[in-house]
């Protein structure tokens, strides 16, 4: 299959398979919230947090996988790829032992992160909580084979299947106020999910697996290694910046305001997942051109994915701002809103991460893991401390955390991310007052969604399925119309224009053929 056929096909199935998984998600924080209620919602937020903090030396393994295989599938060298994936075999199991080594051994603290709340049973839903996490980790080096070879397509459905099992066995839990089931469903929900895909990797890549006796070279294995730690480093920043929160909240502030904060983190979260899956479906076409070393292509591709970025950030960014609170108001109740601050914090923090999504794509594939390490490790600093001296000195609550956490996204990752790209990976002059542009960008998305809120609120101004409706369609036409005035003479608007049109006259005419 062709590269731009499979980028289609890997965008577009990833698309509709986070769109429901997001509906499913949704239905089941609904149940949950009517069920159980914030407290337990908090729990569940914070055990993710904590959970994700742990195993930080799993999440740079991924990338530093699909990274060094993409040249040898492109060279169809099947003995170096086999011995790549012996070598990260080995590396998950050690990663799944020291994360479950490391839940037992905060197990005694684990109550010290909650605050004013006393639910029972809290190391025992801890540990199968981590079991799960544990449990996702076997067969992941399979996986990411699948993404280096550009069929993310089948790992994407694979994980939707299971997701929609173990969706009516959790509902059925939560109905009888079992949160311990609810816990053991996903767990056997994960394990036959990776001993199914394990077995269709088996069978798609049956020349590929009985290659174990070659060893890697020195050479290999210290590549292999540096892209690793660069990695590790790149998302411990990631980590503090955007997976302590929860932490925060639940031991500075109350569980069952995080469990408030976590219903709009999962909206959030979901969202950013469904763009990211569209958006990261192209990295390892990005990878292969790397390896084809065209210069002037990358400059173009990179050009274009950021144009791609920045148009759904704002767009969605604000729709965030005007149909967040009023959706959770319809959703679960008023009593879980939080202040319009928060949302606007929130919602900017959202916008500068998926505009990243560009720079960090291309970080990705590029292997530019060392130089984004080194950064990240003193982003997670940076943000750790603020995030304190907010809670225990101003005493700021959530919009302190927030606030930390849009300072240190807007002044250090977005200018290191697009220099690293810029200088290290294609080689191109940064472009000039990047950053003062790219601030006057944020200024005009926080005023249009202040414009948009306004007239908003005099025109749709109930708590009604029919109201948020008629006002979703008004908060879309309005941002793309305030959109247009950024893009309305960029060439990758034309191109991108002249491109929609011309496949759509091509299929039209596939059509009337």
């Amino acid at each position: 299959m062709k590269t731009g056929n499979l980028v289609i096909k890997n965008s577009m199935i990833a698309l509709f398979a986070q769109i429901l998984t997001l509906l499913l998600s949704f239905a089941l924080q609904s149940v949950f919230a009517r069920t159980l209620g914030s407290e337990y919602m908090g729990l569940n937020g914070m055990f993710s947090n904590v959970l994700t903090i742990l195993s930080f030396t799993e999440l740079s393994i991924g990338n530093a996988i699909a990274f060094a295989l993409y040249k040898p599938l492109h060279d169809r060298d099947y003995i170096k790829v086999a011995a790549i994936l012996l070598l990260f075999k080995k590396v998950y199991i050690g990663v799944g032992s020291f994360l479950m080594i490391a839940s037992f051994a905060l197990l005694p603290f684990i109550n010290f992160f909650i605050h004013g709340a006393n639910v029972p049973n809290v190391g025992v839903y801890f540990l199968l909580f981590a079991l799960n996490s544990v449990a996702s980790y076997f067969f992941s080096y399979k996986r990411t084979l699948l993404i280096a070879d550009q069929k993310t397509y089948l790992n994407v459905l694979n994980q939707l299947l299971f997701r929609g099992v173990t969706f009516i066995f959790q509902i059925y839990f939560l109905l009888n106020g079992n949160y311990m089931g609810f816990l053991i469903s996903q767990i056997l929900g994960t394990v036959l999910s990776n001993f199914i895909i394990s077995r269709k990797i088996n069978h798609a890549y049956a020349e590929l697996f009985p290659l174990k006796a070659y060893s890697l070279t020195k050479e290999d294995k210290k590549r292999l290694i540096q892209s690793t730690v660069g990695g590790m480093g790149q998302k411990i920043g990631s980590i503090v910046v955007n997976n302590t929160n929860n932490l925060f909240i639940a031991s500075f502030v109350s569980l069952s305001v995080t469990g408030i904060y976590s219903s709009y983190m999962m909206i959030i979260t979901g969202l950013s997942v469904v763009i990211s899956q569209f958006v990261n479906a192209i990295t390892a076409t990005i990878g292969h051109r790397v390896v084809d070393n065209n210069k002037k292509r990358m400059i173009e591709l990179f050009d274009r994915h950021q144009f791609l970025t920045l148009g759904i950030a704002f767009i969605s960014a604000e729709a965030l701002i005007n149909l967040t609170t009023p959706f959770v108001k319809v959703w679960l109740g008023s009593e879980f809103a939080l202040d319009s601050l928060s949302v606007y914090l929130i919602a900017v923090n959202y916008f500068i991460n998926i505009v990243r999504l560009s720079f960090l794509s291309f970080i990705q594939a590029m292997g530019l893991f060392k130089m984004s390490g080194l950064k990240s490790i003193f982003e997670a600093v940076i943000n750790l401390i603020g995030c304190l001296v907010a809670l225990v000195i101003f005493k700021s609550g959530i919009n302190g955390l927030l606030f930390v956490t849009l300072v240190t996204n807007l002044l250090l990752n977005v200018f290191s991310e697009s220099y690293i790209v810029y200088k290290y990976g294609i080689h191109a002059e940064m472009p000039k007052k990047f950053l003062v542009k790219f601030i006057c960008v944020v200024g005009y998305l926080v005023g249009c969604g202040m414009l948009i809120s306004y007239i908003s609120e005099l025109l749709f101004n109930g708590q009604n399925i029919d109201t948020f409706l008629l006002r979703c369609v008004f908060t879309l036409f309005c941002s793309v119309i305030l959109y247009m005035p950024i893009t309305a003479h960029s060439d990758n608007l034309k191109y991108f224009f002249n491109y929609f049109r011309k496949n759509l006259l091509m299929r039209k005419e596939r059509e009337e053929a």
